[in-house]
């Protein structure tokens, strides 16, 4: 019997790549699916243009999402749906491309191993020709999760059970405001309740780079920027003291609640978590502390 999974898709403005990105959903091999794509705040033009593209497929609807941003849209996505018929849930950007095996790949060595989540490397590309080396460890360590995400949201793959206690959580929280970053976010609430993950060492989509990505282009002063801002701006402090605040086991977290000294303390000496260099894992402490708000 073919696994039946949910596609979610978040939207804002995407109609330039969005068709090419839901064909190379919908010719994926194996596998029944439907998808669900939250249009967040789009022009009066996007919005027509996305509600006349679902039409052309019985298996793929749009819902108005009030998100602000893509890992908004997510988190409301994720809290809209109705998991009941589905046996895996998975995430993706408006303008990617997705390989014809990247579900069916994902879901045979997650049923294989009785993992909860997946992720995977991706084959960057852009428009202008220019192709990127793609570097990722694989070995997952102890406290990572804390730290950064396990790759791109839009490679993620969830079984029903973890998703199910995504929803329930996220149903539960008030706003999103400290968990900025929706694929780091689902990877560390999946490994902090149990679940196994794997990192699968294969390209499974062709990630498209371009200077109207949330990061824009690594080189590009948009993209500088927004790095910039993650470290030095606060978000990425903000976030990794979220996480370890709600989804550190109790003996760590009463340790760390007594004094924020054992908290910097922990982060200082914990860095090295990261599957991240040397010299990054040396230079992310300096960073957090100067961010720290």
């Amino acid at each position: 019997m073919k696994p039946k999974v949910l596609i979610l898709m978040a939207f804002h403005n995407g109609e330039k790549w969005v068709e090419e990105q839901l064909t190379s959903i919908l010719y994926q091999n194996k596998v029944l699916l439907d998808v669900i794509i939250g249009n967040d705040n789009s022009s009066q033009e996007s919005t027509v243009f996305i509600e006349n593209l679902v039409k052309n497929f019985p298996n793929v609807s749009s819902v108005e999402i009030d998100g602000g941003s893509p890992a908004n849209t997510f988190y409301k996505l994720i809290c809209y749906s109705n998991p009941d018929k589905y046996d895996f849930f998975a995430f993706s950007d408006q303008d990617d491309i997705w390989m014809p095996e990247k579900l069916l790949h994902s879901i045979n060595i997650m049923n294989k191993g009785s993992y909860a989540g997946s992720s995977s490397l991706t084959l960057p590309f852009s428009h202008t020709g220019i192709s990127f080396k793609n570097k990722h460890t694989t070995n997952l360590k102890k406290y990572d999760h804390f730290f950064q995400a396990c790759g791109p949201g839009c490679t993620y793959t969830l079984n029903k059970a973890f998703f199910i206690k995504l929803k329930k959580y996220l149903l539960s929280v008030n706003n999103y405001n400290d968990i900025q970053y929706h694929d780091w976010f689902i990877y560390a609430f999946t490994r902090s309740s149990g679940g196994k993950w794997k990192f699968i060492n294969q390209s499974t989509i062709f990630y498209r780079i371009h200077d109207s990505n949330i990061h824009g282009l690594p080189f590009s002063k948009k993209g500088l920027a927004q790095r910039i801002h993650l470290l030095i701006g606060g978000p990425y402090a903000k976030q990794t003291l979220f996480l370890i605040a709600n989804f550190s086991n109790n003996a760590l977290n009463d340790r760390l609640k007594k004094s924020k000294v054992r908290l910097y303390l922990f982060l200082f000496f914990n860095f090295r978590q990261t599957r991240r260099s040397l010299l990054s894992a040396i230079f992310q402490p300096v960073i957090f502390f100067l961010s720290r708000k």
